[in-house]
């Protein structure tokens, strides 16, 4: 089931944030399963039925999710395919994530275990374990920035002296990727962010607002 229709896995903030964002629109699946198969034995030597299973999954939960994403400041629209052209290379979905409407640049993609790639032109790096992880630090974001300012930003030497500071901030985990990571002790939240080839950046490095 969709996840505009069902957002069970997501908390109550990620649920709002589509609900108040998003909308669900008409999308190309790509190929279907026989001509996956076919492409798979053409590049790979072999079919992954589990592959194919969890694209249809995906498809099934994502496909035509389209909001504005906070991360990136532009519409996003979810749309992952199986497009399988050079030899040997690992399976991946592509489109998962694109602007919309596409601009040639920037995009990601989606491995057979959930983890969400983002990359400009030829690059992709692994940037959050899963589709919902990514939403969840979307409406994190959203959310932080109708909130008040805590102070300055802060670079990593400060960050690490406020963490420091203050032990009761843990982190949040279920809004955290490999290069997006988010804490909060109840009075403040603070989103950290390290540099990626799709998420370049200048000092400093850290925000945080009340909470």
């Amino acid at each position: 089931m969709h996840v505009l229709d069902d957002p069970s896995g997501l908390s109550e903030r990620a649920r709002a944030f589509l609900a108040a964002n998003a909308t669900l629109e008409p999308v190309d699946i790509g190929p279907d399963d026989d001509t996956c198969r076919a492409q798979m034995r053409e590049f790979l030597g072999r079919v992954d039925e589990e592959a194919l299973a969890a694209l249809r999954a995906v498809q099934d939960r994502w496909s035509g999710l389209t909001y504005g994403s906070p991360t990136f400041r532009r519409p996003v629209r979810f749309e992952p395919i199986l497009d399988i052209d050079e030899p040997d290379m690992p399976i991946t979905f592509s489109y998962a994530v694109l602007p919309s409407p596409p601009d040639g640049v920037f995009g990601g993609e989606l491995r057979p275990d959930g983890t969400l790639l983002f990359g400009m032109f030829a690059i992709d790096e692994p940037a959050f374990p899963s589709l919902e992880a990514f939403i969840e630090s979307e409406a994190l974001l959203a959310w932080a920035r109708t909130r008040p300012s805590a102070g300055p930003p802060l670079d990593d030497a400060h960050l690490a002296e406020l963490l420091a500071e203050r032990p009761g901030l843990r982190r949040i985990e279920q809004a955290c990727g490999y290069h997006v990571n988010w804490w909060t002790d109840g009075e403040i939240l603070i989103q950290h962010r390290t540099p990626a080839e799709y998420l370049p950046l200048d000092e400093p490095q850290a925000w945080r607002w009340l909470a």
